[in-house]
């Protein structure tokens, strides 16, 4: 018991001290509480100040109307100002021709007075009148007549015109001749080249014929013929040209190329310019007044007979080949017109029955 009461009356010391440790702290406690409290009011006091500060910042700020107008004026001040930097650009483009520009028109000024200097120099002061009258003046002049392709007469002239169509209608008149589109049974397994070659062997022989003939029956009318030569190489070129448009016609149209070849005939009359100026005829005529071979054929001879326009007498015969070669071809395409019959039925080379 002496024992226990030692250790209470020592627990009892201990809690006595720590009773006074303890009414300390809670006077530090309640000092702290009364320094929180203080600072909590001070808190609320700055929260409401910043709270009105925020109030007066945001009754300041603009409208949002005001801020999308303003967000769309800066997007064309930048597009303008993009269009303005171009626009600079191409003023200092411009500023710099027009300096350059302003060079060449002093320069120009500059020579301009010098030659007006040079010509008010040169102007003699006195000047002589001329003397004699109209009379005498007109009698000194010599005038100079230059002929170029002269030709003797009106008969001569329109001799290339007469020879071209004389050609073209022998041409033709061997359509009715010829059986064209006949061909005998044993040329079955021909080829279109051999077939087309058999048909233009005996007319080609004609045709050369007939322009020989023409040709020397003009010569011997007294017709000059400045190119004897190239008359006749003239003549059979455009009979060989004639006679494969012709043969071209019948193999693509059958019996109506050979109508087609008189109307082509007829229109070429119109359209060659034989007779009068191309000039003077319809739109139409003019369109195709270079492409019918009848127009080659008469300046060709124009310019072998007589020397008309100045060398142009290959460019003439280099289109009567074109055309000759694009009717070849035309006739070797042509496949579907031939008429067959027996061997012992075709009587070459004058029937008049088919074809």
């Amino acid at each position: 018991m002496q024992t226990g009461a030692q250790q209470l009356n020592t627990g009892a010391a201990a809690l006595a001290a720590n009773t006074r440790k303890a009414a300390t702290g809670a006077a530090q406690l309640a000092a702290g509480a009364r320094d929180l409290q203080g600072g909590v009011t001070t808190l609320a006091d700055g929260n409401i100040k910043i709270k009105n500060a925020l109030g007066d910042i945001n009754a300041q700020l603009p409208a949002q109307k005001d801020l999308n107008t303003l967000n769309t004026g800066g997007k064309s001040l930048a597009i303008n100002s993009a269009r303005l930097a171009t626009g600079a650009a191409t003023l200092a483009s411009g500023a710099a021709d027009l300096q350059g520009g302003t060079g060449d028109l002093r320069s120009g000024a500059l020579k301009l007075r010098n030659g007006l200097t040079e010509l008010r120099d040169r102007v003699p002061t006195d000047t002589e009148e001329l003397g004699g009258d109209p009379t005498g003046l007109a009698q000194s002049v010599t005038v100079q007549t230059r002929a170029t392709a002269d030709v003797p007469n009106n008969g001569s002239a329109f001799a290339p015109y007469f020879i071209a169509l004389a050609l073209w209608v022998g041409a033709t008149l061997t359509t009715f001749i010829f059986p064209f589109l006949l061909i005998p049974d044993s040329g079955r397994t021909a080829t279109q080249s051999a077939r087309v070659l058999r048909k233009l062997t005996h007319p080609l022989a004609i045709v050369i014929g007939q322009a020989l003939i023409v040709v020397t029956g003009v010569h011997l009318m007294n017709v000059p013929f400045l190119n004897p030569a190239q008359v006749v190489l003239t003549a059979v070129a455009g009979s060989v040209t004639f006679m494969t448009v012709i043969l071209a016609l019948n193999l693509l149209f059958g019996p109506a190329g050979r109508v087609l070849a008189l109307i082509l005939l007829i229109v070429q009359l119109a359209a060659s310019g034989g007779s009068y100026p191309i000039e003077l005829s319809s739109p139409f005529f003019r369109l195709i007044h270079t492409v019918i071979p009848v127009t080659d054929v008469i300046n060709a001879l124009r310019s072998a007979m007589f020397g008309a326009y100045e060398g142009q007498y290959w460019t003439f015969m280099g289109r009567m080949g074109v055309v000759a070669a694009v009717a070849l071809a035309a006739a070797l395409l042509s496949r579907r017109r031939w008429v067959y019959t027996p061997d012992s039925n075709f009587r070459s080379p004058i029937i008049t029955d088919v074809g």
